[in-house]
């Protein structure tokens, strides 16, 4: 598995989104998921995924049992939710939504994975699980803005990450330099 991690604008990270929307993935037989991490509520949930027309597969309360929840006393009343994308060109939007000062995740792989996923997905406690299971798939292709970050100069951290055999073209997207 490879991995890059950055200090990051919001420009910066818009621009690396919109590298990744014009990558036509249905072409390649490949599956885009969202995940938001916490720190909005229910109704934030549903209300980013009425206004940006996809379907979240779970919402849910963090689980008591939480390392997060455990950790840091906000995300006690906090939510998060897995949504399959249909459509990548309004990804920008949606993790702009979504990353309202929390963490949210991309996972882009292989259609013959969607069973097993969103079997996962059903099953997890802890959506900081997720990435655990996803990295098992020798072609995936992960994206995750950290909106809230202490440790980063900017605030921001985007953390890409991919498999093996992930297509070309995503790992083209990792080493992208920006920044205009």
């Amino acid at each position: 598995m490879n991995k890059k991690v950055r200090d990051v604008e919001w420009t910066q990270a818009k621009y690396r989104l919109k590298q990744i929307s014009q990558v036509n993935l249905h072409e390649i037989g490949f599956s885009c998921y969202v995940a938001s991490m916490g720190g909005l509520s229910k109704g934030d949930l549903k209300s980013i995924e009425k206004k940006r027309d996809f379907k979240f597969i779970r919402i849910d309360k963090f689980n008591s049992k939480s390392f997060l929840q455990k950790a840091v006393p906000f995300f006690l009343s906090s939510y998060w939710g897995v949504a399959e994308i249909n459509c990548i060109l309004k990804i920008e939007d949606i993790l702009d939504d979504m990353t309202n000062q929390v963490m949210a995740e991309l996972y882009i792989f292989n259609d013959k994975h969607k069973e097993e996923f969103n079997r996962n997905i059903s099953t997890i406690n802890n959506p900081l699980e997720i990435s655990d299971f996803v990295e098992q798939y020798s072609d995936f292709f992960m994206y995750q803005l950290d909106a809230d970050n202490m440790e980063s100069k900017t605030g921001m951290v985007e953390i890409i990450s991919f498999g093996k055999d992930c297509p070309k073209i995503l790992k083209k997207i990792s080493e992208l330099s920006f920044f205009k």
